[in-house]
């Protein structure tokens, strides 16, 4: 079982994201409707300096540069200006179903979006960037849940991992055209640095290290001060740091762990308890 220490938080500066003008923002959809619990409507390329955005409609395609030149127009610097519209963007319509989830394949070239249907579209950018809203999907998944999350594996181009509402992770290669169905019992996870195992998180609370051949390598328990509470987000800090966020539905709570030294015995070196 993990040990759990608790330390006071440090203080530390973080990234924000700040708008360049300080009145003016800038309109890119218009509002969402309908949506399911789990979205991710944005995907940023800092490789290629573009913008992937989920739209009601479909998704949007837009450079960064285009955006600062729109907040930093001479419309925008106007007193009267509290918003502009994005003029140069690339909005290509799904009329089949709403785009839930929108991730990019390691090297960015690929465009992995999830439909509220339980679809997968893959899109290519270069052929998005010619072909422009006449672009077609170029393969295409089919589920019998609900997508919950998806995330590209960060070594390979060609391999991502999807987790669906019914607790099935499931390892796609549209390269080769395999799928691996890792595990049934999944409520979140995460890739290891290397992308060759993927840290999962079962109903009991766990965390398990998994390798693509379903060999299971590590378990993390669950603290004990957290019984009755389920993971529903995990992430690396590095190779040897884990953050996760359990939820008590019951109660109400979220509570945030950070453990260390997870190659060899995990330890919590934080628990924070948030009600809401």
């Amino acid at each position: 079982m993990a040990e759990e220490i608790e330390y006071e938080a440090l203080d530390a500066d973080f990234l924000q994201l700040t708008q360049v003008t300080s009145n003016t923002t800038i309109k890119i959809t218009e509002p969402f409707e309908d949506l399911d619990p789990y979205i991710s409507l944005l995907a940023i390329s800092n490789k290629y300096g573009f913008l992937i955005i989920g739209s009601s409609e479909g998704f949007i395609y837009t450079q960064i540069k285009d955006c600062i030149n729109q907040l930093t127009s001479e419309e925008a610097k106007e007193d009267n200006v509290k918003s502009v519209e994005l003029r140069n963007k690339i909005n290509v319509k799904i009329d089949e179903a709403k785009v839930q989830q929108i991730a990019l394949s390691e090297d960015q070239l690929t465009l992995i979006i999830g439909l509220k249907n339980n679809k997968i579209k893959l899109y290519n950018i270069s052929q998005l960037i010619n072909e422009k809203e006449n672009t077609k999907f170029f393969k295409e998944y089919s589920y019998e849940s609900s997508i919950k999350s998806i995330r590209s594996n960060p070594k390979n181009n060609n391999t991502f991992a999807v987790l669906l509402e019914n607790n099935k992770l499931k390892i796609e290669n549209y390269k080769d055209n395999s799928t691996i169905e890792l595990t049934n019992d999944s409520t979140s996870m995460a890739w290891s640095l290397d992308g060759e195992f993927i840290f999962t998180c079962n109903n009991q609370g766990e965390i398990e290290k998994l390798s693509m051949s379903k060999e299971k390598s590590q378990t993390i328990a669950l603290p004990a001060s957290l019984e009755n509470f389920k993971i529903i987000f995990i992430v690396l800090q590095s190779d040897d740091v884990i953050s996760a966020l359990y939820f008590n539905k019951e109660e109400s709570i979220i509570s945030t762990c950070i453990f260390i030294g997870v190659k060899i015995h995990a330890t919590v070196i934080m628990i924070k308890n948030n009600a809401f």
